[in-house]
């Protein structure tokens, strides 16, 4: 009796880890499918912005921020915040400050250094150093 009892447990644990895990995946903001091969047709069919999809600052420190933040930590990048914007006609320059160091002690590692495309906002440059 025990032993059938032990099951039922094992069994009823087992399927509400499934449920748990199944809900966290529902939590998503996207449904992730596999790949497939992705053909680029139709290019007269393409929403293109007029001064292009990262024209304002707003939106490349967001690029910024995700990029960099995946790459390098989430908690190293929020650390070089506020970051310092500058643009040229084509690009926008992000850069991260070094932290405020309170004890005197050297830090060691840099900045990160993202350039982005107005135009596309694709990526140019990305680095991190001092």
């Amino acid at each position: 009796m025990l032993k059938y009892l032990g099951l039922i447990f094992s069994i009823f644990i087992l399927s509400s880890c499934s449920n748990y895990k199944n809900n966290e995946q529902s939590r998503k903001d996207y449904i992730y499918k596999g790949k497939e091969k992705i053909e680029l047709f139709q290019q007269d069919h393409n929403y293109k912005p007029k001064y292009g999809y990262a024209s304002d600052v707003e939106t490349a420190t967001q690029i910024a921020d995700a990029i960099a933040s995946k790459i390098y930590g989430k908690s190293n990048i929020s650390k070089q915040k506020p970051f310092i914007v500058t643009n040229s006609e084509k690009y926008w320059k992000i850069t991260g400050q070094i932290p405020e160091n309170k004890s005197n002690i050297a830090v060691k590692g840099g900045v990160v250094l993202i350039i982005i495309d107005k135009q596309s906002g694709a990526i140019i440059r990305l680095s991190h150093g001092k």
